[in-house]
């Protein structure tokens, strides 16, 4: 008789988790503001099928700024 192997749901998003960062790319103004960032995160928690814990999950940060420079050459911030 051969053997069977039976995952559930949580060790299989675990497993997957361990494979693959999860990236998120925000805004500047909303990485710096507190609030903003917690709603964030929570959003993305949830999407990830764990919104009390995330501990499994490599979660990459990245915080975008567009720079722009006008023809004065004054460098402004867009994001």
């Amino acid at each position: 008789m051969a053997d069977t192997l039976t995952l559930d749901r949580d060790t299989i998003m675990r497993t997957a988790a361990l494979q693959r960062p999860v990236r998120v790319t925000l805004p500047a103004r909303a990485a710096y503001d507190f609030d903003t960032f917690v709603k964030v995160q929570r959003d993305i928690f949830d999407r990830l099928g764990h919104s009390m814990c995330v501990s499994g999950f490599d979660i990459r940060w990245g915080f975008e700024d567009d720079f722009v420079v006008n023809e004065k050459l004054e460098i402004l911030v867009r994001g």
